[in-house]
């Protein structure tokens, strides 16, 4: 128990400590005369003349490896007054100082790579204990992380000599002493790991979230976390044991879906770990307004004019319009969002200049406003002209089919016939141009060939009306297929084993020739028997490489069936199969009749 602040020691005082499993259990009993001391000034004192260096830190415990990633734990130190931090080293080379926690996270690493830990305790007085060393290796690239639990901890039952204390005056409610046990003992074997519930990602921005989970009983916090399952980051280890966790991670990836998982460690090391869970953080906000382009007047009569313009992204359509830049009118024919806006201004006096612009709100309420324009209305009873067609071609449902190696079919629509081409390259700045097809249409196909397997294409397809205004499309991307592997080259028989082409025979009563055909220059082995057993394999050879061999077998027993093994061998001492043969050879002769 450590005091560092003058205190006034009035109603207890310490007659039993315990240590078990690094908890101290502390009994205490009323007393009635106040004691003063300065624990500050002997605290201070002790640090100032402390030259005992702690013990070194003991149980290091690798309990996480991935690819690029280890974190290991270890028992707190012991000193004879307190131990204030640890310094963890890798490969000899100091990477944090003076942490309080008892673990540590080294990331960054290389995988499939060895590295070598060391972990030294300090006190106070800057004393440094002995070294205390592990050496991890990082997991192979892409391999599952191994997460493991510590076994837990034995039992601990106080020492028989701690008397049962007598009953004393009861402390105050208020006082955390109060809920100390009334016995001797205490049981302090626990397995079961905490409970983890009502795990869920909230203030999600751009940029963080804040992961919150209960457990049934206290318990330490950190979340992992990653653009896939193997969540390779964590956030600091949270010692303070709590049942309502918040942990907030920080420094994300606008619009990126995140993995997680949770994990909280008891008093007696049982870790609860949650299943994977995800969120989304969000997108940038849109603060551009939309651009208004192809602003127009036309269809001008002596009381009205046609007011058209395109905006790059769907918005609301708004007329200002007046006799002056002041305006005074302003007119909101639809609220719907659209691409291509236009609404017909009536009620206006004949032979009279209008000044006008129009207005387009996205769906963030971002507010695209043109310039001033104007037009004049016709002197009653005169004519409008057809308008200027100025309206670029809508193109829409831009795809891509019929992907080979060296191909692919580009095809989309337009709202009115146009013609056909695309621009590709294997960039943003294309560099070809496909052969213009000047029939207008408003079903699109360009098939582009020559191309690169295996390759990403950047394209745009582009589309010019009867009026020569001419669209483009936005920038799209299709990767041509990967070619089959090429066909293994022809193995010539050279480089394979002998093959035994034909096995001929000739039998006498006392031998058998052998006429043996190869599809190659190979030596051969012959052995035979009797086929009933009756004598041992006899073996002979023809060790010149040839493709043909003669071979005879003799002396042989007339009337008799032989199993004949013949194996062929190259020069590389490549073996060809064994040919089984069974021959018989002739009765013997009949002996000369006498005259």
């Amino acid at each position: 128990m450590n005091i560092t602040s003058s205190s006034l020691v009035s109603n207890i005082s310490i007659i039993a400590v315990v240590a078990a499993t690094g908890y101290g259990i502390y009994y205490v009993k009323n007393i009635t005369q106040p004691v003063p001391i300065d624990y500050e000034k002997i605290h201070t004192e002790q640090i100032a003349n402390d030259l005992e260096a702690p013990q070194p830190p003991q149980d290091i415990f690798v309990r996480r490896q991935a690819p690029t990633l280890v974190e290991f734990t270890w028992s707190d130190a012991s000193d004879n007054l307190e131990v204030t931090g640890y310094d963890v080293y890798k490969n000899d080379t100091l990477v944090i100082e003076n942490i309080p926690e008892t673990r540590f996270i080294s990331s960054s690493l290389s995988p499939n790579t060895s590295y070598t830990y060391t972990v030294r305790a300090r006190d106070a007085h800057g004393n440094m204990s002995p070294p205390n060393t592990v050496t991890v290796k990082t997991l192979a690239k892409n391999a599952t992380p191994i997460i493991s639990v510590p076994a837990p901890r034995p039992a601990t039952t106080l020492p028989s000599y701690i008397p049962v204390l007598p009953t004393y005056s009861p402390l105050p409610s208020a006082s955390p002493l109060a809920s100390l046990p009334p016995s001797n003992s205490l049981n302090l074997q626990d397995t079961t790991k905490p409970s983890i519930a009502g795990l869920s990602a909230t203030s999600i921005t751009g940029t963080s979230a804040t992961i919150v989970w209960t457990t049934d009983e206290l318990a330490t916090s950190r979340v992992d976390y990653g653009l896939d399952s193997r969540h390779s980051s964590s956030t600091p280890f949270e010692k303070n044991r709590v049942t309502a966790h918040s942990v907030q991670i920080t420094d994300l990836t606008r619009s990126t879906k995140y993995y997680y998982r949770v994990q909280s460690e008891d008093a007696m090391g049982n870790l609860g770990l949650s299943s994977l869970q995800s969120f989304d953080t969000t997108s940038p906000p849109d603060t551009s307004a939309p651009v208004i382009s192809a602003l127009t007047s036309d269809t001008i009569t002596a009381n009205s004019a046609r007011i058209s313009w395109v905006t790059d992204e769907l918005a609301s359509t708004q007329i200002e319009y007046g006799q002056s830049s002041d305006y005074g009118t302003i007119w909101t024919p639809s609220s719907t969002k659209v691409l291509t806006h236009s609404a017909v201004v009536s009620g206006l006096s004949a032979d009279t200049a209008y000044h006008f612009r129009v207005k387009s709100a996205d769906a963030a309420g971002n507010t695209g406003i043109s310039a001033d324009y104007s037009f004049r209305t016709l002197v009653t009873g005169a004519s409008s002209s057809p308008p200027p067609d100025t309206s670029v071609p809508v193109i829409t449902a831009v795809t891509t089919g019929s992907l080979t190696t060296t191909g692919v079919t580009i095809t989309w629509t337009t709202n009115e016939n146009s013609n056909s081409q695309v621009e590709y390259g294997t960039n943003q700045s294309y560099g070809n141009t496909s052969a213009l097809d000047s029939t207008n249409i408003t079903s699109h196909s360009v098939t582009l060939t020559g191309l690169q397997p295996a390759s990403t294409y950047h394209f745009r397809v582009k589309s010019r009306d009867a009026a020569n205004n001419l669209a483009s499309s936005t920038d799209s991307m299709f990767v041509t297929l990967t070619p089959p592997p090429p066909p293994p080259p022809p193995v010539s028989p050279e480089d394979l084993p002998p093959v035994i082409a034909n096995v001929g025979m000739t039998p006498g009563s006392t031998y058998i020739d052998l006429y043996i055909t190869l599809n190659k220059g190979a030596s051969v082995s012959v052995r035979y028997q009797p086929s009933d057993g009756s004598a041992d394999w006899i073996t002979t050879e023809s060790a010149t490489p040839n493709p043909a061999h003669d071979i005879q077998l003799a002396p042989l027993t007339p009337a008799t069936f032989y199993t004949i093994e013949v194996t062929a061998t190259d020069p590389q001492n490549r073996a060809s199969e064994v040919s089984s043969n069974t021959g018989q050879t002739a009765p013997a002769p009949l002996p000369p009749e006498n005259p």
